[in-house]
């Protein structure tokens, strides 16, 4: 198997535990996200390339484009799936009930928690926007507003009610 991936037989790796070559991962759709968020988040877009990404897994030249269209592609679909996840984590806060100092506390914490555990996605969905190009850039502008809206949806309310006021 070693020799097969790497053009050499097992015996010269024996007794070597700390430099076995590493093993190829499964490599589809998901795993090349994956790794491009990675390596938008530690790079940048423009400094990562589709051969970085496939140099992640092992494998050279255009078999990252067997899963992906476009380095372009995964940057929107990671910067959609980001929004998307705010968004379900917004409902899932509004969902737990309360007044609207309780649902504005459970929003913010949600959002706070998910920029916690995911900071390679909220990074590259803070970072960028700029290099997104249509019609991703269309589809998280549109997403972003209807997170703004939904904030919105409970702020207002609650300032007009008088339970928050502007300092």
């Amino acid at each position: 198997m070693i020799e097969a991936l790497h053009g050499e037989d097992e015996s010269h790796w024996a007794g070597r535990d700390a430099e076995v070559p590493p093993r190829r991962q499964t490599v589809d759709a998901q795993a090349i996200s994956a790794a491009a968020l990675s390596l938008f988040a530690e790079r940048g877009y423009r400094a990562t390339t589709m051969s970085d990404v496939g140099a992640a897994f092992g494998i050279r030249g255009p078999s990252p484009y067997r899963h992906v269209s476009s380095k372009q592609a995964l940057l929107g679909e990671i910067m959609i799936e980001t929004m998307r996840a705010l968004i379900a984590d917004r409902h899932a806060a509004l969902d737990a009930g309360g007044d609207v100092i309780r649902q504005l506390r459970q929003m913010v914490d949600a959002h706070v928690r998910y920029h916690a555990a995911h900071r390679e996605q909220a990074f590259v969905g803070n970072h960028e926007m700029g290099n997104l190009k249509q019609p991703h850039r269309d589809q998280v502008l549109r997403l972003r507003r209807t997170n703004e809206r939904g904030l919105r949806a409970v702020i207002e309310p609650g300032y007009a009610e008088g339970e928050f006021t502007v300092a």
